[in-house]
């Protein structure tokens, strides 16, 4: 028994120090079986991420066990084995591998396992958009999407964040709702980022920013920024970015603008933007004139878009319902 007992513990310990090949295999297999195991149970099986994930671990810790014990009872030592026992070994690890490595990509939190799951919570949540704890429930589910970068379906958005803009009254929960679709919708357009271009310093354009508040800022942040992009552009292919009160008589050189925010409240009421790429910055709009051109709005959030009139429920259903840039126009 004792001899037996140390054969185990040197197998082992060659094991951890010595079997390179031994170890990727199980490492391997571990993942292959706990992925393949954990997406049956996802996607077809239709679980819980929470679900999910438990299975995944539990089959992670539970196959690695397995491994080990094959190995220190039937594996290889310093001293090698009998042939005949290593041809076991073999086979019986070919069977354990197989559902080890379905086991570990399980164990993974699968972005687009997690991203069905936010879909689900906000299609129950748009079931019902009239009670408090629906809204309460998108929010969340919505917060908790942008901050694990998950990718939710455009057409899941629209069509869910549009049934809370269609009963939002001024001071209901289902705005406060319809606020946080908006930051997401803005959040999946984070990968569109032209190239800056230099000025030449010839345009006689002047562009034009409202500003309707500023955030205190430790770190003495600037209010935003404006910068050029996308190459030249004359005409009305050029970006523009000024007040409807105050126009400016011909287009800007540049393809593009980028307004990068800062410490200050964007505000849409009397702007006219073509081509201009809003980033980082916290939109608001009261409902009045506004001309937007292929406008594109990127991490933004919408905390200070509270008021609740027909045309902030038109410029957010327009937000939700284009697949990136925005165009949009009110001219009350």
């Amino acid at each position: 028994m004792a001899e037996e007992t140390v054969g185990f513990w040197r197998r082992f310990e060659f094991f951890l120090l010595s079997d390179d090949e031994a170890r990727w295999k199980a490492i391997g297999w571990i993942i292959f079986v706990v992925g393949v195991c954990g997406s049956i149970d996802l996607v077809l099986l239709d679980s819980s991420v929470e679900d999910g994930v438990r299975l995944m671990g539990f089959l992670a810790v539970m196959l690695s066990v397995i491994w080990i014990s094959l190995y220190c009872s039937f594996g290889r030592s310093s001293s090698m084995v009998d042939t005949g026992l290593l041809q076991l070994f073999s086979r019986r690890t070919l069977i354990v591998q197989g559902g080890i490595l379905a086991a570990f990509v399980l164990s993974l939190r699968l972005p687009r396992a997690e991203a069905r799951e936010v879909e689900r919570k906000l299609q129950q949540a748009a079931d019902n958009p009239f009670d408090p704890e629906s809204a309460r429930a998108a929010r969340k589910a919505l917060a908790a999407a942008r901050e694990g970068f998950l990718k939710i379906e455009s057409r899941i958005v629209r069509d869910t964040g549009e049934k809370f803009i269609e009963i939002a009254e001024s001071g209901s929960s289902a705005w406060s709702a319809v606020q946080e679709y908006l930051s997401y919708r803005s959040f999946l357009n984070a990968d569109f980022v032209p190239r800056l271009t230099p000025a030449t310093g010839t345009s006689k354009y002047r562009s034009s920013v409202s500003i309707t508040a500023l955030r205190p800022s430790p770190e003495r942040r600037p209010a935003f920024e404006v910068y050029f992009a996308g190459g030249y552009a004359s005409g009305d292919k050029s970006a523009r970015l000024e007040r409807l009160s105050d126009p400016q008589p011909e287009g800007s050189e540049f393809a593009y603008f980028i307004l990068d925010g800062g410490t200050a409240t964007v505000g849409l009421d009397d702007a006219y933007m073509r081509n201009v790429i809003i980033r980082n910055s916290d939109i608001s709009y009261a409902g009045g004139r506004v001309k937007l051109e292929n406008v594109w709005f990127i991490n933004c959030t919408f905390q200070a878009y509270v008021r609740v009139l027909p045309e902030t429920k038109k410029l957010g259903t327009s937000i939700l319902a284009y697949s990136r840039p925005v165009s949009f126009q009110n001219q009350a």
